[in-house]
Order: structure tokens, then C-alpha cells, then sequence
């Protein structure tokens, strides 16, 4: 090679036993059945541990495909090749499919191929247009539909044709028709990418009902902008927008106006989000039923297309029963640049088997699934519940992802599913992304009877409440009920405690008169014997002797004894 150019392209085969000495005798050959080239791909098959016999055969071929020839005096006659050649022994090549073929590969050099399971595989290259970003299979197997031809990747003749990404057309969007999709093209809007990245005057004009009345536009720039999201890498510019220290309210409507008024109508036209709120100045043109404020759709519902892009001079290696791409050299429209990318093709889409399900009419809720991709440790889950007791059948639970074990116990309706007939349908999403699209009953779908059981949780718990409040209510009352004795025993204690004390007070007041009335007859007595005794003397002294006279009570003794009796 010159400057990254062949001088001199040849089609001689040289072998070797021990990768020191090479010959061209024997099994090589120094002119082969095929045209002299370069920059084309020698392929050996390799059988990976998921090969059955049920495949044309244990293929023993060596092929060379693709390849250009050079022309040193005139490039403009260089050739590519998309043929492909075979042969058993290194001498005797035989042409397999022609460049010419329309069964074969678009022609190319310098690009990736392998033969996995009888299945040729061949990526990315140059051509006379740059480096190519397409990746073309041949399936040898006998039972394939397309044995005898080359097919694209994520072309209608492949499981992967509903996969999409940035540059698939506005139409894999649901919802968008032939009608939306010839109103989209009329503002130069083809792709996804270029609907999510959509000016705001092409918004206003769609939206007009006078203009092109489109009034589900934001709903599809969502769309568009979670295929982006999802399905690609997008990495955020720096914002280099210095603050200059003021806020500005979001309310203040008079210092916004006051600014708009200083604007074009194009300068608003080319801000204004109008898929965020509706600008007042045009509120008359815009179709009623606009919906704003969508949010993107979740669970993401598409399956993303992933592509090694515009690549040539890359090297193609088959480890892990995959094909690996692996560097070269990306085309851009600044140039060409060196890659240090590592790319594995992912040919199958993982199948999921319950492991685990609910019989029919019984409360089982436990479901366990299996992947059969070959990193079945990577697989993850989504799954769907159908109500079949309605016709059609309504969706009880959207997709929802889930890992291998699912008890639907501890996720719908907080663990309580009606009795009802029901159909559970499970995907498998491989580590590439791959997920399944069609469903069988046993296999990823069950269709069965559920009769709930009883919450015992929730009825033990609302019986433990209500023992509680009784056992509350008969406390309380037991409590008011010995509160009022308490109280009644009491007050009937004063009652008694009062009584005793008028009775205490009642027989002191009476000892205490007695103690006077004999205190009283007592002085009186004394009183009335010295009355007495100075009268006996004083009579003594002046009756005659031998003469005794009667003696009689006086007043005092008198009121004594009615004082005594009185008592």
C-alpha cells in the first residue's frame, strides 16, 4: 500500500501449518478463479453451542466476499465487489453469488463479515459513496424462507422490522397517518429526529386550524423526543450563559410584555414553546382541543434500533458464539475519525417460558419466568394483565417491568385481584434490547381463573380494631360507672360522718345542761340546807324547849326539783 492505497491488487491464496512458512502450493494456489482485489473479507464458519443439525450441513467451505480492484492510472474504474466465492481445498473457487445477483449484498470493501451457524453476517465498508452503515445476512439453514438471498437488518423480512430509532420515519410513530405523516413532509419533516427537533413556527402552522389543523402535534413530538431518549446517546451541550445576579418572576406578566413588545413577531414565534402554553396573540388561529403539556410515553413501548453507524477498515471477530465489530475508522461530515468502539451483533430476540403459574380457579399468584437468551442472567421482564371477562379484553395493568419473580399479590390493587377470568403475558428484554413481539398460551402467556382469598390482614385487622374499641368503650364506662359509686360512697361517708357529728355535738350540749342542772340543784340544796340550818337555830333560840316544829320546803328547793323534773 502507498498513502493508504493499493498499488497492486492480486488473487493468489497462500496457506501455512504453522503461520511461519507460507505456500502457494498444494492447497494455495497463485491465481484463483476470482478477480484480483482488495479490501475483502476471507470467512471460515463457526458453529456456536446453540447449532443443531437441523442446519444445511456441517459446512466446510471457506469464503471470500467483497473486496474493489484498484486501477492505479484510473480510479474511476475501480470496481466493487459484493459477489461471494467458496471452495473446500484453497485451488478450486466457485461462485456463489454474483455482484451482479439481486439476491446479493450492496458491493463493498474493507468491511466485517462471519458466518455464524450458517448464517453470513456483513457490516459497515466503503463503496463508492463513503463508508456504509447496513449490516446484510445470508441464512443457510434449510429452513429458512430466505436461503437463497442476502436480507437487511431490520428490513420487513426480519423479526427486528418494528425496531426503530432517530432516523426511521415519522410513521413508526403510533398514531401518525398517511394524512399527518404528507403534513409533516410538507414542512420537511421526515424522520423521528427531525420531528423532535422540530422550530417553533412549523409547531404554530401545524397547529393552526387554519393552516394545516394538526392539533395532536405535541402529543407526537413527545413520541419523538422518547425515541431520542431512548434510543440513542444524547450528551447535553455546557450552558456557558452567565447570570447576571436577577430573577425574573414567572408571574410577571407586564415585565414579559414589556420585553415582547421591544420583539418581532419571528424573534416570539422562534421562543415560544408551543407545546408548553398557549401565546395570547394567537389563541384565535390555534385549533381548541390542543393538548399541552404532554409527558412521554412510560413504559418505553418501541424497540430501539441500534446501528454501528458509517464505518470502514473495522475488524469483524466471532467470540461468544457473536460476532464483534470492533474499531475503524467513522465516517462524519467533518471527516473521517479513528473509533475505538466495541460492537457485538445480538441475531436473537430472547424467549420467555413460565416457570412458575397460578392454576385456574384457585388464588395462586406467584409467577416465574426464564429467559432462554445465552446471558439469560441478564434478562429482564415486563408483563401485562388482561381482563377477559370483557369483550375485547381490557387491560388490567399496563407494562410494567419485573425481574424473574412476580407475585401479583404484592402489586395490583395492593395485593387484592377480583374474582375474575384473566390472561397474563409475558416479555422477555435481552441485554441488547431485543424483546419478544408474539406470545403463546404456556409459553409467555397464561390464561386462568382467580378466585381471591379472603384479606386476612385486613379482617384481622379491622377485628383487632374493633375489639379495641370496645374494650375501649367498656373501659370507659366501667370506669364512669365505678367513678359515680366512688362518688355515692362519698358522699353517703359525709352523710354519716355529719350525723355522727350532729350526734356527738347533740349528746355534749345535753351532758353539759345535766352537768348545770345538777350543778344548779346542787347549789340550790346547799343554798337551801344553810337557809335552812340558820333558821332551825334561829328558831331554836327562840321556841320553847321541848317543843319541834314542822319544817317546810322552801322556794328555792321548790324550783329545783321542777328543774330536775323538767329534765
Amino acid at each position: 500500500a502507498c498513502g493508504g492505497n493499493y498499488r497492486q491488487v492480486l488473487n493468489d491464496v497462500w496457506w501455512s501449518t504453522d503461520a511461519v512458512s507460507w505456500l502457494t502450493d498444494g492447497f494455495g494456489t497463485p491465481s484463483a478463479g476470482w478477480p484480483a482485489r482488495a479490501g475483502h473479507q476471507l470467512v471460515v464458519p463457526y458453529y456456536s453451542s446453540l447449532y443443531s443439525i437441523n442446519l444445511v450441513s456441517e459446512d466446510s467451505y471457506m469464503y471470500l466476499v467483497g473486496g474493489r480492484s484498484i486501477d492505479m492510472e484510473n480510479e474511476d474504474t475501480d470496481e466493487f465487489y459484493g459477489d461471494v466465492w467458496a471452495t473446500e481445498n484453497g485451488r478450486e473457487w466457485a461462485l456463489v453469488m454474483s455482484s451482479s445477483s439481486s439476491t446479493t449484498y450492496p458491493a463493498r470493501s474493507n468491511h466485517a463479515a462471519a458466518m455464524i451457524d450458517d448464517i453470513m453476517v456483513i457490516t459497515s465498508g466503503y463503496d463508492e459513496n463513503g463508508a456504509r452503515d447496513d449490516t446484510w445476512t445470508w441464512d443457510r439453514t434449510a429452513d429458512s424462507e430466505t436461503n437463497d438471498r442476502f436480507v437487511e437488518d431490520f428490513s420487513n423480512e426480519t423479526d427486528f422490522y418494528e425496531y426503530v430509532n432517530e432516523n426511521s420515519p415519522v410513521s413508526v410513530i403510533p398514531m401518525v397517518n398517511e394524512v399527518n405523516e404528507a403534513k409533516l413532509q410538507s414542512l420537511d419533516i421526515y424522520t423521528v429526529s427531525d420531528l423532535a427537533e422540530i422550530e417553533s413556527w412549523k409547531v404554530k402552522e401545524l397547529q393552526d386550524f387554519n393552516s394545516l389543523d394538526y392539533p395532536d402535534i405535541c402529543l407526537h413530538i413527545k413520541w419523538a423526543e422518547s425515541i431520542l431518549d431512548n434510543c440513542i446517546d444524547v450528551i447535553e451541550p455546557l450552558d456557558y450563559v452567565e447570570w447576571d445576579g436577577t430573577f425574573e418572576r414567572a408571574d410577571d406578566w407586564d415585565a414579559r410584555l414589556k420585553v415582547n413588545q421591544t420583539k418581532s413577531e419571528a424573534q416570539l414565534t422562534e421562543e415560544t414553546d408551543f407545546c408548553e402554553s398557549m401565546f395570547l396573540e394567537w389563541t384565535g388561529s390555534w385549533t381548541n382541543y390542543i393538548l399541552f403539556n404532554q409527558e412521554q410515553p412510560y413504559p418505553f413501548p418501541l424497540k430501539c434500533k441500534s446501528q454501528v453507524g458509517a464505518l470502514a477498515i473495522t475488524t469483524g471477530v466471532v467470540y461468544q458464539d457473536r460476532l464483534w465489530v470492533i474499531g475503524g475508522l467513522r465516517q462524519s461530515p467533518a471527516g473521517s475519525e479513528k473509533s475505538a468502539n466495541v460492537w457485538y451483533r445480538e441475531p436473537h430476540i430472547p424467549s420467555t417460558s413460565m416457570v412458575v403459574k397460578p392454576l385456574s380457579e384457585t388464588s395462586d399468584q406467584i409467577f416465574e419466568f426464564a429467559c432462554s437468551d445465552t446471558f439469560s442472567e441478564w434478562c429482564r421482564y415486563q408483563y401485562r394483565i388482561l381482563d377477559m371477562s370483557e369483550q375485547p379484553p381490557t387491560e388490567v395493568r399496563h407494562w410494567c417491568d419485573t425481574n424473574y419473580l412476580l407475585d401479583y399479590g404484592a402489586y395490583w390493587s395492593g395485593g387484592w385481584l377480583p374474582r375474575g377470568d384473566y390472561r397474563l403475558q409475558v416479555r422477555a428484554i435481552g441485554p441488547s434490547g431485543n424483546k419478544e413481539s408474539s406470545f403463546q398460551e404456556g409459553r409467555n402467556q397464561h390464561t386462568w381463573t382467580h378466585i381471591p382469598t379472603p384479606p386476612w390482614d385486613i379482617i384481622i385487622t379491622v377485628i383487632v380494631i374493633v375489639f379495641l374499641i370496645i374494650a375501649a368503650i367498656i373501659i370507659y364506662y366501667r370506669h364512669k360507672a365505678r367513678k359515680a359509686a366512688l362518688q355515692r360512697y362519698a358522699m353517703k361517708r359525709m352523710r354519716r360522718k355529719f350525723k355522727r357529728m350532729q350526734k356527738i355535738k347533740a349528746g355534749k350540749l345535753h351532758q353539759d345542761r345535766q352537768a348545770r342542772v345538777r350543778g344548779a340543784k346542787q347549789d340550790a340544796v346547799v343554798t337551801e340546807a344553810k337557809i335552812n340550818q340558820k333558821r332551825e337555830m334561829a328558831q331554836m333560840g327562840s321556841n320553847k324547849p321541848g317543843k319541834r316544829r314542822r319544817r317546810r320546803k322552801g322556794p328555792a328547793v321548790k324550783k329545783a326539783a321542777a328543774s330536775a323534773a323538767s329534765l
